[in-house]
C-alpha cells in the first residue's frame, strides 16, 4: 500500500528535524551504523561515570576531612565519616520532606518550596536502605549511573557520530556544576534523568509513556513545565502538524516550524504534554487544599530573597552587588569576590545556553529548542541574582550535545575543554563539601 499524504509529510518533518530510524548510532565518520542499537556500547559510558564518581567521592572526603566544614545540615547517618561532603545546604530540606512530609512555618523558610518527586523517591529508597540521608545519596548516585546510559543512548539516537557523541557525553558529565551528578542530595540528577528519558521515549514515538514520565519532571522542579512545552512541540513537529515553511527564506533555512496544519492535529499529539504537566498541577492542588495557596512554593521564596516582582526580574540585587563591590579589595576580601564571581559565571552560562536555542532547533528539532528555552527563561525571570542558574543548566542536555558536536571538529580544543571542565568540577565538589555556597 502506498504511503498516505500524512505519512509522507511526517517522514519529511522527521528528516528535517534530524530524526533517525530507531536503533541507530553514529559510526565516528558522520554516517550511521545501520542495525546497531543506539544503546550499544553503554558499558563504557557507565564505566566512565563510575570512575569520575570515585574521584568525586575522594575529593569530597579529603575536603571535609582535612579542610573542615564551614556550613552543614549536620545530620547523622550511616557512612557519614565517608560521605558527609555530599550532604550540604538543600539536602536538609529534602531529607525533612522524605522523613516527615511537608510543613509550613509562617514567616520563615519552609520545605514547601521544594517539589515532591525527588523526596518521594527518597522515601521509597529509605524503606530499603533504612535511612533517609543515605537514601538521598543512593538515589542520586543510581540516577547518575542511569543517566550515563540514557544520555549515551539519546546522543546516538539523534545522530551524533562517535567522536561527537563522546565529546558531548564528556562535556555533560564533566560540566563544572555537574558534580551534583555524583551522589549529592539535590534533585537535579533525578529530574535530568527523567527529562532525558522523556525525550528518548518520544524519539521512539512512545508518546504516552513520555507523557507519564514527564510527570516526574514537572513534579520535580518549578521549571519542569519546560518538559511539557518541549514535548508538545516535539509531538506536533514529528507528526507533521507543525512544519517549516517552503522555500529558501530564513525560517526555512533554520527549519523553524511555523506552519500549523489543523487537519493533521490529533489528540495523541497534545495529550502527552498535558499529562506531563499534571505533576505541577497535582502539587499545586495539594498546596491549595492544605494551605489555601496553590503557588505556595513560589510565595515562600521571599524568605530566600527571591520574592516575585519587578526587582527580581530586573536583577536589582545582582546589579546592587556589582555596583557596591570594591574591586580593589577583592584580594583582601575574597568572600566578596566569590559572591560576585559565582553569580556572574552563572549568568554567562545561562545567557550562552539561551543563545544556543536556535542552533539546537536547527540541529535537533524545535521540541528540544523549546525545552531548553523555557528551562532557561524561568531562572532568567525568577532569580534575583542568577544564583542557581549554573546548576539548573545541567538540564539543558541538548545544549551539551550541540557543544559536543562543535568541539568534536576541533580536537585540541575539545581535549582542553574536557580536561579543564573536569578539573573545575572536582574543585567545585571540594568547595561544596567544605560548605561554600556555589549555586
Amino acid at each position: 500500500m502506498p504511503p498516505t499524504t500524512e505519512e509522507t509529510a511526517g517522514a519529511q518533518v522527521r528528516r528535517d528535524a534530524g530524526d533517525r530510524s530507531p536503533g541507530t548510532l553514529g559510526t565516528g565518520t558522520g554516517g550511521l551504523d545501520s542495525g546497531a542499537p543506539a544503546w550499544t556500547g553503554w558499558q563504557a559510558p557507565l564505566g566512565c561515570f563510575l570512575i569520575v564518581g570515585a574521584v568525586m567521592l575522594i575529593a569530597q572526603w579529603v575536603s571535609f576531612r582535612y579542610w573542615g566544614v564551614k556550613i552543614s545540615p549536620n545530620m547523622a547517618f550511616p557512612g557519614r565519616g565517608l560521605l558527609d561532603g555530599l550532604v550540604r545546604y538543600d539536602a536538609g530540606w529534602y531529607v525533612s520532606i522524605s522523613r516527615d512530609g511537608y510543613s509550613l512555618r509562617p514567616g520563615a523558610q519552609s520545605n514547601v518550596a521544594f517539589f515532591p518527586s525527588y523526596p518521594v523517591a527518597m522515601r521509597g529508597v529509605a524503606s530499603v536502605v533504612g535511612d533517609h540521608v543515605l537514601a538521598g545519596i543512593v538515589l542520586t548516585s543510581l540516577s547518575g549511573a542511569a543517566l550515563s546510559v540514557a544520555l549515551w543512548t539519546w546522543l546516538g539516537r539523534v545522530g551524533l557520530d562517535q567522536r561527537e557523541r563522546w565529546t558531548a557525553f564528556g562535556a555533560q558529565m564533566l560540566y563544572p556544576y555537574g558534580f551534583f551528578l555524583y551522589g549529592v542530595i539535590y534533585s537535579d540528577t533525578f529530574v535530568l534523568l527523567a527529562a532525558v528519558g522523556v525525550f528518548l521515549l518520544a524519539e521512539y514515538r512512545h508518546w504516552w509513556l513520555a507523557g507519564l514520565l514527564g510527570i516526574v519532571v514537572t513534579a520535580g522542579r518549578p521549571s519542569g513545565l519546560a518538559i511539557a512545552a518541549g514535548l508538545l512541540v516535539f509531538c506536533l513537529e514529528r507528526s507533521g502538524t507543525l512544519r517549516p515553511p517552503d522555500g529558501d527564506g530564513l525560517l526555512a533555512r533554520w527549519r523553524v516550524p511555523v506552519r500549523f496544519d489543523r487537519r493533521r492535529l490529533r489528540a495523541d499529539q497534545v495529550l502527552p504534554a498535558v499529562i506531563s504537566a499534571s505533576g505541577l498541577v497535582a502539587f499545586s492542588s495539594y498546596l491549595w487544599v492544605r494551605w489555601g495557596d496553590p503557588k505556595l512554593f513560589s510565595t515562600v521564596q521571599e524568605f530566600w530573597g527571591q520574592q516575585s516582582g519587578l526587582a527580581t526580574t530586573t536583577k536589582e540585587y545582582y546589579r546592587s552587588l556589582l555596583a557596591n563591590t570594591k574591586w580593589s579589595e577583592l584580594l583582601t576580601r575574597p568572600q566578596s569576590g566569590l559572591e560576585v564571581g559565582t553569580r556572574s559565571v552563572q549568568a554567562a552560562i545561562l545567557l550562552t545556553v539561551l543563545a544556543s536555542v536556535p542552533f539546537i532547533g536547527r540541529r535537533f528539532g524545535w521540541g528540544y529548542a523549546t525545552f531548553v528555552a523555557v528551562g532557561g527563561v524561568v531562572p532568567l525571570l525568577f532569580s534575583a541574582d542568577f544564583q542557581g542558574s549554573g546548576r539548573y543548566m545541567m538540564a539543558a542536555f541538548p545544549a551539551f550535545a550541540l557543544l559536543g558536536a562543535w568541539l568534536a571538529r576541533r580536537p585540541a580544543l575539545a581535549r582542553s575543554w574536557i580536561v579543564l571542565s573536569g578539573l573545575a568540577a572536582v574543585a567545585m565538589m571540594t568547595f561544596f563539601s567544605h560548605g561554600v555556597y556555589l549555586t
